[in-house]
């Protein structure tokens, strides 16, 4: 098995039997590894060779787990992974072939109750917590080896990737890059505190890391303090000695994921205390949360208020040309052999986060990567169809004469929006499973021809019925003039005359509408057909999401 170099950060899960593998890879080139092996806890480089030994069994499961912070993970472990290990997820996709999943998150696991792991979960009892588990490795381990003794080494809390220069600026975040820019230059200044809310993975983090570096570069010397919520309450059951000195004469406090102070009375007073003392000597305080400063639960109202009390701004998801733009930064950062249309499709149907699009590229090479396939569009939405937002792109689209497109919708508005739509100058023919009454109404298309998809006769309407030799020739009939065609209902032809039958009425059609002066759109929805047979129609057609 052979990982190009920047193929991804993560790391891969190899099991057979009884043994269990892990390996932690960065810019594609391992860095960790620890076996389970017969009972038995191999590290390093003995453990790698190993692993490497399993690659020919037949019995043999990789995952590949990716999205992960290596250099924190790494850190975290003074080196190797000693005193903590990577946590087995359940696979979200499995490819058939070589059984390869997916998964994006890692968290600490234990092979026994030991003392370590007691500690752990008292931690967690303690600061309620459900759903962290990057950012509480660092913690975890930092812990443990205090109380062995062993010098714990931070991470680099302000590295290269994390600056201003390597923001992407848009519409959803200009206000907060713009704010962030001007503390960096002026730290201490208007912005007092500066407080970042938004989703998870849209660059606040980013943001307050590129202050940091900002500052340390403009202004060396200047005392800069970079942790987390998370650290900072598991600092406070350990020493709130020392958490009081750490921040003493601090120039810059940046804080991360304000909002795990939620219900936390004690912790909170002891924070509002460090801000305090920053506050008074001059220093900026510098915060993000998920959520505004009101909206943290059972948050005590001194620290709304002190929050509140100075620029609060919000990130919100970036838009289509945003996402774009980031995209292309990783892959030109990368060299990575990607095509403008594999990252338009990437941008149109990765919506949430940054954090999502650098994850659907790691999904992407690293499936290119073990079946030793070149990235085509075809691979990539196979790859990322779990993935993916199926949300409204829009109707920037030409439709053109001679093309059939496929709607993939829920609901029925969306395909008749879409169909309103074309400008055509011809007539409009609709078959459907739906009331022909119905469609006239509720969706305006009176002059429109409607032929009821049904097998029962009727007075009132026109009816066609589910057989593909008599709507081939309706359709066909239709073709005849300069017309859009709308077929509604494929799911229903689907069960009564299978899938296997019914796609090769899809290919006629599509064959035929090529050489018509016709536009021809089908709808599916998608939650009633299988991945396979969505995928396998999607290649027949353009497609358009709801």
């Amino acid at each position: 098995m052979k990982l190009n170099k920047y193929t991804f950060n993560g790391y891969l899960r190899l099991s057979q039997g009884d043994s269990e593998g892990y390996v932690t890879i960065k810019e594609g080139v391992p860095r960790n590894a620890l076996l389970y092996y017969d009972g038995e806890e191999v590290l390093g480089r003995d453990a790698l060779e190993r692993i490497m030994q399993m690659d020919s069994r037949e019995d043999l499961r990789i995952e590949v787990h990716t999205n992960i912070d290596i250099d924190k993970l790494v850190s975290s472990s003074g080196g190797e992974l000693t005193d903590i290990s990577l946590d087995e997820k359940d696979v979200d996709q499995e490819a058939s072939k070589e059984h390869v999943g997916i998964s994006d998150e890692v968290g600490p696991k234990s092979t026994k109750d030991s003392p370590e792991e007691q500690q752990r979960k008292l931690i967690e009892q303690e600061l309620k917590k459900s759903d962290i588990r990057e950012r509480e490795i660092g913690v975890y381990d930092m812990l443990i080896k205090e109380r062995k003794g062993i010098p714990y080494t931070e991470p680099e809390p302000f590295p290269e990737r994390y600056t201003f220069e390597n923001f992407i600026v848009g519409p959803n975040n200009k206000f907060a890059y713009a704010a962030a820019l001007e503390i960096s230059k002026t730290p201490g200044g208007n912005f007092n505190p500066f407080f970042i809310n938004s989703a998870s993975g849209l660059g606040k983090t980013h943001l307050l890391k590129a202050i940091g570096h900002s500052v340390l570069q403009q202004y060396p010397g200047t005392k800069v303090e970079y942790t987390t919520t998370i650290n900072l309450s598991a600092q406070f059951f350990q020493s709130q000695d020392k958490l009081k000195s750490r921040f003493q004469d601090v120039d810059v406090l940046l804080l991360d994921d304000i909002q795990y102070l939620a219900n936390q009375p004690d912790i909170q007073d002891m924070v509002d205390f460090v801000l305090q003392t920053v506050k008074d000597s001059g220093g900026q305080l510098v915060i993000t949360a998920d959520r505004p400063p009101e909206e943290i639960p059972l948050l005590s109202p001194r620290l709304v208020s002190r929050f509140k009390s100075g620029l609060v701004v919000e990130i919100k998801p970036p838009v289509l040309d945003t996402r774009r733009a980031i995209l292309k930064k990783i892959v030109d950062r990368y060299d990575m052999d990607i095509s403008d249309e594999v990252i338009d499709y990437i941008a149109r149907y990765v919506k949430k986060s940054v954090r999502e699009l650098e994850g659907a590229l790691n999904r992407i090479l690293a499936f290119s990567t073990l079946f030793d396939e070149d990235i085509t569009l075809e691979g990539v939405r196979e790859s990322l169809s779990p993935y993916i937002d199926l949300s409204h792109i829009g109707m920037d689209i030409t439709f053109v004469t001679g093309r059939s497109y496929l709607i993939e919708a829920n609901r029925a508005e969306f395909a008749f929006h879409v169909l309103k739509s074309i400008s055509h100058g011809g007539e409009v023919n609709i078959f459907s499973r739906m009331n022909p009454q119905r469609i006239s109404d509720e969706y305006g298309f009176k002059d429109a021809n409607i032929y009821w998809l049904t097998a029962t006769d009727s007075d009132a309407y026109e009816t066609v019925p589910p057989n593909l030799e008599s709507l081939t020739w309706h359709l066909e009939e239709k073709f005849k003039g300069k017309t859009v065609v709308l077929l509604d209902g494929i799911e229903y032809l689907i069960g009564q005359t299978g899938f296997d039958a019914t796609i090769q009425f899809v290919r006629h059609i599509v064959d035929t509408v090529s050489e018509k002066d016709t536009i021809f759109l089908m709808t599916i929805s998608p939650d009633a057909l299988e991945r396979k047979q969505i995928s396998i129609l999607e290649r027949e057609m353009e497609v358009l999401h709801e």
